[in-house]
């Protein structure tokens, strides 16, 4: 055991020195109404590139004051990994693992609603593994790969008697996917998906026994991506998935996708891009098509010259016309100086929010800088009309924090 843990130390050591890495770290005082509380974040991101294989480590921290309300809170530790293997020109192995890890006693407890009983559940542990190839021939490209995901959570009861809850659900996902595509020409591919779920728990007490947790997806797709199209570029993207389980009904069985965007250049120094989305499904019940979603995105981009990028500003809004939801949004960065910078953003919901970032960040030199923002958000709904109780008239946070690069 404790040569299996050296050697990996020391693999895990020489990843670490061989490797570009980079980190954030941010402090932030949260205030919302009467409440004030502080919260602490690191991220640290570890990349190792040789010749064939490749691997990226990233691990996530969140500590914060017991009883911060917000709604990652509960969140103190996730590790995320990836590598890549390239087996040959055309063909490359991935595996990754993800684990999110949470401190018990100060993990927020939230609310859910199961068979009808109002009951507190806490987040233990989340594991994610999957394991991928992508392998190509001439026009032909074919991805498999398995996931297997494992959830425990821990359930508080006001009446314990009613369900013996002694040990900690865990529930087991396990996920087979397929992909295959054939490139027709340069611009124009077609392309087929599969995607199965296996699900088990350890106690179904809590499991509906009539709600088939399986499912398997199939789906089919174009792909149609311009190299010049009216002056610009457009790509659309159109897919059918049909949905194979007891859990659906009739009219969530047959689903259409459709992914379209344009961009257009107007000057060298502004571009503009336009996109739309939109999700249907159809009811082979009543042999009608029901609109699920619709989201269209104008935004538009702006680089002062002589600046080299450094100062832009750029505009847009989207639109949901379900529940007729728009959003406008605006942020422009202008450098002060060689090595200070100063952001501003506005993020406007009609009738919801308004939310007003400002930031400043000085560089000193090109591996490190230190930041101060601070994010105001102030709601547009009076909380004596709105149901929800996490919802207060305003919010604010002031961050300090840096980032590091190191090569």
């Amino acid at each position: 055991m404790k040569k299996n843990l050296l050697i990996l130390l020391i693999v895990f050591s020489a990843i670490l020195c061989s490797g570009t890495y980079w980190n954030q770290s941010r402090v932030s005082f949260y205030k919302s109404h009467d409440t004030q509380v502080y919260g602490a974040e690191n991220n640290f991101v570890s990349d190792f590139i040789s010749d064939r294989l490749s691997i990226q480590i990233q691990m996530n921290s969140l500590v914060s004051e017991e009883g911060f309300d917000d709604p990652n809170s509960y969140i103190t530790n996730e590790i995320r990994s990836l590598s890549t293997y390239q087996l040959a020109e055309n063909s490359k192995f991935i595996l990754g693992y993800n684990l999110d890890y949470y401190d018990y006693d100060k993990t927020k407890k939230l609310n859910m609603i199961d068979n009808g009983i109002m009951f507190h559940s806490q987040p233990l542990v989340k594991n994610h593994l999957y394991i991928y190839t992508d392998l190509a021939w001439n026009n032909l490209n074919l991805i498999a790969g398995i996931r297997g995901r494992r959830t425990g959570i821990d359930y508080h009861f006001k009446r314990p008697s009613s369900i013996n809850t002694a040990e900690a659900e865990y529930y087991d996902e396990f996920y087979k996917d397929l992909a295959l595509a054939y490139n027709i020409n340069d611009e124009f591919s077609v392309y087929t998906t599969y995607e199965n779920k296996s699900f088990y728990s350890s106690n179904t007490s809590l499991i509906d026994p009539r709600r088939d947790q399986d499912y398997s997806h199939y789906g089919l797709g174009v792909n149609y991506t311009s190299k010049s199209f009216l002056g610009g570029k457009i790509s659309e993207d159109f897919q059918y998935i049909r949905k194979e389980s007891n859990q659906y009904d009739s009219y969530q069985k047959h689903n259409f996708i459709n992914n379209l965007r344009y961009n257009y250049t107007l000057t060298p120094h502004l571009s503009t891009f336009l996109s739309y989305i939109s999700r249907s499904s159809y009811n082979t019940e009543d042999d009608q098509f029901y609109r699920l979603s619709n989201l269209a995105r104008f935004q538009a981009r702006y680089n002062l010259p002589n600046y080299q990028n450094r100062a832009f500003l750029i505009a847009g809004t989207s639109l949901s016309f379900e529940n007729l939801n728009r959003i406008y949004f605006g942020f422009i960065k202008f450098p002060l100086a060689n090595s200070l910078a100063l952001s501003l953003e506005d993020r406007y919901s009609h009738n919801v929010y308004n939310t007003i970032i400002t930031s400043i960040e000085y560089k000193v030199n090109s591996n490190f800088l230190f930041y101060i923002e601070n994010t105001y958000t102030q709601s547009l709904r009076s909380i004596d009309n709105f149901e929800m109780d996490n919802t207060y008239d305003f919010k604010n946070s002031v961050t300090l924090g840096t980032r590091m690069l190191f090569r």
